[in-house]
């Protein structure tokens, strides 16, 4: 059973995960995705892939006073809330 995305109506979808509203006559579908495990853990491999340089190389450079300084994320953010800013 599940709920049609427009009007609220409750009906059963079949298990091919497609039906139309009889109210509104709308498509609706299935609560959950066929593939979203797979794109979950996709976009979490990338996530972990993508981490590791934004932790290791400089994203930014702040030049305080002539000196000029290079920081990953999370020294910046430091470097940041140490100079009140």
């Amino acid at each position: 059973m599940t709920s049609c995305h427009v009007c609220g109506l409750l009906l059963r979808v079949p298990a091919a995960g497609k039906a139309h509203c009889p109210r509104c006559h709308s498509t609706v579908h299935m609560r959950n995705k066929a593939s979203s495990l797979n794109t979950t853990w996709a976009l979490l491999l990338t996530a972990i892939i993508a981490y590791v340089p934004a932790n290791l190389y400089p994203v930014m450079t702040v030049v305080s006073l002539g000196k000029s300084q290079s920081d990953t994320i999370i020294s910046g953010v430091i470097y940041l809330l140490l100079h009140g800013d």
